[in-house]
Order: structure tokens, then C-alpha cells, then sequence
């Protein structure tokens, strides 16, 4: 016999819980399935911050792991549902536990280094403009495709260039910057910072919605273990 009444409704509600994990999972992956086709573009502004060029590729690779743990993890909870099995609730149950930690513990430790990011953007650009001014490569096509991108020139205006390298004139300049005659134009520091800032808060949302429904998740596990162990129609395997 199967649960009744208001365990019936734990019961399914479990199912719909861990179908928006499977769904979410899913969803991860995409993202770092895109991260990963994406990541020469993105990885521009990791290199103009002086940050390591393989973290947005690796961000990807990370998105793929979790997206595929938490697709496992809502299977395997839909399937101890549907079964209303014990051990395959308790087990899930664990795991997904587990997961809401580290996950607490990786917020925690974003939330302490926060006030450090724009110091180290800012340190970052530094370094890196001096060197796209002088020589070519890497660092300074990373420079070129950013300043293009966001419409911007050097780290707070175009007069970067000359404090920087006082050798530099308009004509050695990205066109970007003013070719025919000085004008203003708004450093490249603020708009990377908010464009960093942003996709890592996207990311920031999802991971805040996945875990309130890992804790949900984990409440109606428990409660249906409960109700099964209490009732003498339930089935236990």
C-alpha cells in the first residue's frame, strides 16, 4: 500500500523536487559546456587582470563535474521517492547534505575575499597595461580586445598612456582611444570590474538557488523516511 494522504504529498512533492535538480543540473552543464566554448573570448579579461588565462576554461570544467553530481543526485532522489526507499532517501539525503556544506563553506570563503577584488583588479591592470604599451603579444591583444569591447581606454582615461610611457603620441594609440584629436575617453578599470562582477553574481544566484532547493530537498527526504518507518503499510526496502 502505498503512502496516503498528506504522506502521498510528501511523497510527490520529493519527486518534484528532484526533478528541479535534474532540470538544474542540466542547466549547469550547459553553462559549462558554453564557458568552455567561450573561454578564449572571456579569458581576455582574466589576462588583463593578471589573473591566469585557464580560469574561465576551468570554471567551465567545474560546471560540468556539478552539473553532473547534482543530475545524479536528483535521479537517484526521484527514484528513492518513487520507490520509498529508505536507504536510497537516507542516502541521498547525505550526499545532498554534503554538497549544501561545501557549498556554504565556498560562499563563506567568497564573501571574505570580496573587498580584496577590486584591489587586485586594479593591481592586475596595472601591471598588465605597462607591459601591453611596450611589447606585443598575449598582453597586449588582451588589452586591444577589451578596450574594443567595452568601449574604453586605458586604466582610468586615455591619459594613461602618457603616464605610463611618456613616448607614446595619438597616432600609437587604438583608434578606440581618439585618432584625430584628444578627447576623454572612460577608463577600462570600472567597466571590467562590473563585468566581472556580474557574471560571477549570475553564477552567485544560481548557486543561492540551488541550495534552497538542496535544503528543501533534504527536509522532504527526511520527512518521508520518517513517515515510512512510522507507518505499518509503508513498503521498506
Amino acid at each position: 500500500m502505498g503512502v496516503e494522504g498528506c504522506h502521498r504529498v510528501i511523497k510527490y512533492l520529493m519527486v518534484f523536487f528532484n526533478f528541479l535538480f535534474v532540470v538544474l543540473g542540466i542547466t549547469v552543464m550547459g553553462v559549462g559546456i558554453y564557458a568552455k566554448i567561450k573561454s578564449d573570448d572571456f579569458n581576455y579579461y582574466f589576462v588583463v587582470i593578471d589573473e591566469t588565462n585557464s580560469t574561465w576554461e576551468n570554471f567551465g570544467v567545474l560546471c560540468i563535474i556539478v552539473g553532473v553530481i547534482v543530475t545524479l543526485l536528483g535521479g537517484s532522489g526521484c527514484y528513492g521517492a518513487a520507490k520509498e526507499s529508505q536507504l536510497c532517501l537516507g542516502f541521498f539525503a547525505f550526499l545532498v547534505f554534503i554538497v549544501f556544506i561545501l557549498e556554504i563553506v565556498a560562499g563563506g570563503m567568497g564573501y571574505h575575499y570580496r573587498d580584496s577584488l577590486e584591489s587586485t583588479i586594479k593591481k592586475g591592470m596595472e601591471k598588465t597595461f605597462n607591459t601591453s604599451i611596450r611589447t606585443n603579444g598575449t598582453v597586449h591583444d588582451a588589452w586591444s580586445h577589451v578596450q574594443g569591447e567595452l568601449k574604453c581606454c586605458g586604466i582610468n582615461n586615455n591619459t594613461d598612456y602618457f603616464k605610463y610611457d611618456s613616448d607614446v603620441v595619438e597616432s600609437q594609440m587604438p583608434f578606440y582611444c581618439g585618432t584625430t584629436e584628444w578627447r576623454e575617453r572612460s577608463g577600462c578599470y570600472n567597466k571590467v570590474k562590473n563585468e566581472l562582477e556580474g557574471k560571477w553574481g549570475v553564477w552567485a544566484g544560481a548557486a543561492i538557488g540551488i541550495a534552497i532547493v538542496e535544503l528543501i530537498a533534504i527536509v522532504f527526504a527526511l520527512l518521508l523516511i520518517r513517515e515510512i518507518r512510522r507507518g505499518d503499510s509503508y513498503t521498506v526496502v
